[in-house]
């Protein structure tokens, strides 16, 4: 799934359609029309001028003049492409806009699980955009918020890192690197985590994010920019997708472990997995104080008892 960085290079790219009206929709498949009858999405955004293009998380979010906002998440093989009129469609194409600029944006999607949503002028946002967390560019994330943050939730903290409504656009890639660069074990609860940790996992969070950024993203699969150019971060990746591959720090070799369920890469010498807390067996006190501490009858003078009973 395309993650923060990737759907931050394809918003700057496609910072070159602002201003522009969209002029057609053609809908080629009414399931990537989301809450909306196709016919009624294409004559409600037929005509819209194109004012601002923005992100939230993994949301793309084209604000309309109408003061709508057209919604697109591109889930796990979802692609944009900003391509010339007859140029042939790829594969998979489901949605076409043409534009007052002469190009067409096209939407494709091998595997049909992302699409568009229009939200009108004070519409409710989608639950997964209305529940997000902080973006991780956020002045007011500040370490001390974070640090809060983490010991508010109680779980393992590629979990919690993994979870749209902690922080927004975080995903498996970019969740192992900051854990890596922080020198954290996934599977650390997040009330172990001090602030000096915490302030280092933000600042690592950010930096991996701002070199992905650079890169234009990382590929793997079906990723590719709005100009069908793949993404250039892979080999500045620590640890992921790199078992076996000697760790950049001390060599030794990565490993990949499954945490959260999800398929996960650490260094083992960098990352040490966390210490089990001990659970002290104090006795209670009722037996150790001599005063409280019952007394004990012997054996003889639990016979003499039974031997009186009988008499009796």
């Amino acid at each position: 799934m395309p993650e923060l960085p990737e759907v931050e290079t394809i918003r700057r790219a496609l910072e070159a359609v602002r201003g522009e009206r969209i002029l057609s929709v053609d809908v080629r498949s009414p399931a990537m029309i989301r809450g909306m009858d196709p016919d009624e999405f294409r004559l409600a955004v037929e005509g819209e001028r194109i004012e601002e293009v923005s992100r939230r998380g993994k949301y793309l979010l084209f604000g309309l003049g109408s003061a709508s906002t057209l919604v697109c998440h591109l889930m796990m093989a979802g692609r944009l492409l900003l391509q010339a009129p007859g140029a042939g469609y790829p594969p998979h194409t489901h949605v076409v806009l043409a534009l007052s600029g002469g190009e067409e944006l096209v939407y494709q999607d091998l595997r049909h699980f992302g699409g568009f949503r229009l939200i009108p002028p004070g519409g409710r946002l989608p639950p997964g955009l209305a529940a997000m967390g902080p973006e991780p560019f956020d002045p007011s994330l500040t370490p001390v918020r974070f640090f809060r943050m983490l010991h508010s939730r109680r779980g393992k903290v590629k979990g919690i890192l993994l979870d749209q409504r902690f922080v927004a656009g975080l995903g498996n890639i970019y969740v192992d690197e900051s854990l890596f660069a922080a020198r954290i074990h996934p599977e650390t609860p997040t009330d172990r985590i001090g602030r000096e940790d915490a302030e280092r996992l933000l600042s690592s969070i950010r930096s991996v994010l701002q070199r992905a950024i650079s890169h234009r993203g990382t590929t793997f699969g079906t990723y590719r920019d709005v100009n069908g150019r793949p993404g250039e971060n892979a080999p500045a990746l620590s640890v992921f997708r790199r078992e076996g591959k000697p760790c950049p720090r001390c060599e030794t070799p990565i490993v990949k472990l499954r945490v959260v369920g999800r398929g996960t890469h650490i260094c083992p010498t960098c990352q040490p997995k966390p210490r089990r807390r001990r659970t002290s067996r104090r006795p209670s006190s009722s037996l150790t104080d001599p005063k409280t501490r019952p007394k004990r009858i012997s054996s003889a003078c639990g016979r003499t008892a039974r031997s009186r009973a009988r008499s009796t």
